[in-house]
């Protein structure tokens, strides 16, 4: 950033803030809805009319951020199967292809697996306490 005539300090701490305003504003935008609510229900018929999958409410993906660099501690769990430094994410997406559900924090070299069993939302559909009426029919292939 030297050639720009900013410095470093200013440039974390521009980045640090603008990714704290990205965090608390998250909520408002991302948003799973509860089972049984009207929302998740036009979620569902939304994703059964788009693409003829009965029962299914989004669709998920994973992927992984780059890092430029490794992290200093444990670095060597950010290096994945492409030789690259970054963080395991997945999203979930409804057939209007807005966000409903991000999870993350997991090092490149995590298996998606384990990202998708680790998930609070997918937890929930294992928890004998929750009634949802669409989890039960997919359950985590080891």
């Amino acid at each position: 950033m030297a050639q720009l005539g900013i410095g470093e300090g200013i440039t974390r701490l521009f980045c640090d803030g603008s990714i704290a305003v990205l965090l608390r504003l998250l909520p408002r935008w991302v948003i799973w809805p509860a089972p049984g609510s009207i929302e998740y229900e036009q979620m569902r018929s939304g994703v059964e009319q788009g693409s003829g999958l009965p029962e299914c409410v989004g669709f998920l993906d994973e992927t992984d951020i780059m890092l430029q660099h490794s992290r200093s501690y444990h670095g060597e769990t950010y290096f994945n199967r492409k030789k690259q430094y970054g963080l395991n994410i997945q999203a979930i997406c409804d057939s209007n292809t807005r966000f409903t559900l991000i999870s993350g924090g997991y090092p490149a070299s995590v298996g998606d697996a384990t990202l998708y069993s680790s998930t609070s939302s997918i937890k929930q559909c294992y928890n004998p306490l929750f009634r949802g009426d669409t989890c039960s029919k997919y359950p985590i292939v080891r």
